[in-house]
């Protein structure tokens, strides 16, 4: 599998890390560490018919506007494999910015990822995945309840990854969004 990704900035990694962890020590949940980073998945797919993907991930990252996120609450997706995770607010700057990514993919995008079509994507921060069960997702659930989940953070890199199934995440290249740096 490829995709791309933002990475989040140091202050709110760090948060996220804390939250992973405590997740992990109290309720023995850790399949989210195989993400590797806090991030927020722009796109996933089988693969990406590219002969180049840094190239194109790079002049991707020229055409973008850096983005300023907020943050507002804790969220679940619900099914056999539930999700918890930080709720990211969805402006239109937001949409337009996943628009972007969306319509420069999807032409070379082989199997993707179909939550991440812009009429259902729902941004988000992963806390847990993978392995929330009906038995400790209350619990993890009235653990994180007692936080404030309010952060206001930019945007500025977007990131090639691959992941192969149950293995983790491998950041391949990341750009900075309209900087100097994407524009070589």
């Amino acid at each position: 599998m490829n995709g791309l990704i933002s990475i989040l900035p140091p202050f709110l990694c760090e948060e996220v890390f804390f939250f992973w962890n405590q997740l992990s020590e109290r309720f023995g949940v850790q399949r989210v560490k195989l993400t590797g980073t806090p991030h927020i998945t722009w796109n996933y797919a089988e693969h990406y018919c590219l002969d180049d993907p840094q190239v194109f991930c790079k002049a991707l990252a020229r055409r973008l506007q850096p983005l300023r996120c907020r943050t507002y609450g804790l969220g679940l997706f619900s099914g056999k494999r539930p999700v918890l995770y930080i709720a990211v607010m969805m402006n239109t700057e937001m949409e337009t910015f996943h628009r972007q990514i969306w319509d420069a993919v999807n032409p070379v995008a082989v199997l993707p990822n179909k939550r991440y079509h812009p009429d259902r994507w729902i941004p988000h921060i992963t806390l847990a995945m993978e392995d929330l069960t009906s038995e400790n997702i209350g619990p993890i659930t009235a653990f994180l309840s007692a936080y404030k989940w309010k952060y206001t953070f930019n945007i500025q890199s977007l990131s090639w990854v691959t992941r192969s199934l149950g293995e983790s995440m491998q950041i391949e290249n990341t750009f900075g969004i309209n900087t100097e740096e994407a524009s070589r």
